[in-house]
């Protein structure tokens, strides 16, 4: 059984340095770390998250690696008061599944406003219980999310390998 990677998945993603990227939902940081290695010293990084504690804790660690990143603390559901096309690339990763199902295609199509027209988005979601994982109720269908994709004017540029307990797509304008 294998499991997820951040590293692997932001390596799939060939994130061109100094560029913005937004993590949404970034909650402890594993994607944020990734990113900034690749993303190198210049770039912009902007955190997401509704849980203040871990985005402080987010930004203190990414700082002793010598990264200053953003970090922006709002509930997505409510919306993400960013300007439209400020990201590069969005990474989006164990998030959806938390969003209730009534805002979930509103959600998305915000965060599409936010990808720049030739950005990239990593999105990964669970794909079945696991002892990490959600409850099985709270998975969200593949081919459900594939639609709401379409609704939202993302085209899926390529599925990903995210081990045996995610999916992933790596989706553009």
């Amino acid at each position: 059984m294998s499991f997820l990677s951040p590293k692997q998945m932001i390596d799939q993603m060939y994130i061109q340095p100094n560029s913005t990227i937004l993590d949404i939902g970034a909650g402890s940081g594993a994607y944020i770390y990734e990113v900034c290695r690749v993303n190198g010293k210049g770039g912009k990084v902007v955190a997401v998250d509704i849980d203040a504690d871990k985005l402080k804790l987010v930004k203190d660690t990414a700082s002793i690696g010598g990264y200053d990143i953003d970090i922006l603390n709002v509930d997505i559901e409510s919306g993400i008061l960013l300007p439209d096309y400020m990201a590069d690339y969005i990474v989006m990763a164990n998030t959806f599944y938390q969003i209730d199902k009534s805002k979930r295609q509103t959600v998305l199509k915000d965060i599409s406003r936010l990808l720049a027209p030739m950005g990239e988005m990593l999105f990964v979601e669970w794909k079945e219980k696991s002892v990490l994982g959600p409850s099985e109720e709270l998975i969200v269908d593949r081919v459900l999310v594939e639609e709401l994709f379409k609704e939202c004017n993302l085209k899926i540029k390529k599925e990903l390998s995210a081990g045996d307990y995610h999916y992933a797509y790596l989706l553009t304008k």
